[in-house]
């Protein structure tokens, strides 16, 4: 089971990289902002350099 990740702990590990993640947990739910401004923390499912890849 991969481990849950603040965005804090995210940046760190995956810098320079698309991440998918998955359980979101979100903050601010009421406001209009991109979900990334809104993640607290999740589980890396996935990564890469290519956007496309997460995508597919």
């Amino acid at each position: 089971m991969q481990p849950i990740l603040t965005i804090d702990e995210i940046k760190a590990q995956y810098p320079d990289q698309w991440v998918l993640v998955g359980n979101p947990i979100l903050k601010d739910l009421d406001t209009l902002e991109a979900i990334i401004n809104k993640l607290v923390q999740g589980v890396v499912l996935f990564a890469s350099k290519d956007k496309r890849e997460i995508a597919c």
